[in-house]
């Protein structure tokens, strides 16, 4: 079993540039998450924290001795979600959500016309 590394560097201090040679699998690997829109620095902070995580956990359930780095063999992935800043519609009958804005007043109706049915139905159960 290996025992942990004696000779680990500290970490360097936040706001300290890193220097790492690109080669022609780290640049095919960053243009895979760069294809998210992610710009150089942030693929690389992302995939140092997907691992860091994994390491970090083999090392707290104690699966893996602490300072022994663990062979990843698998991942799982999560579908995007479609609940995140959705709500369903309140116009009765409609099965649609609606998405929630950032900022302001949260949205009712998925549509103008399941807001106007919405209107017309309680002016005619005030009559």
């Amino acid at each position: 079993m290996p025992s942990t590394n004696p000779k680990s560097t500290p970490a360097p201090r936040p706001g300290t540039p890193l220097t790492v040679l690109v080669d022609a699998e780290f640049a095919r690997d960053l243009t895979v998450l760069m294809r998210t829109g992610m710009g150089a620095a942030q693929a690389v902070g992302e995939a140092v924290n997907i691992v860091a995580g994994a390491y970090a956990n083999a090392w707290q359930t104690g699966r893996i001795p602490a300072g022994v780095a663990p062979k990843i063999v698998g991942f799982d992935i999560a579908p995007p979600s479609t609940a995140r800043n959705e709500s369903p519609c309140a116009a009765q009958g409609c099965k649609r959500s609606v998405t929630q804005p950032v900022r302001g007043r949260p949205r009712r109706y998925c549509s103008p016309a399941c807001r106007v049915r919405a209107h017309r139905s309680r002016k005619v159960t005030e009559r």
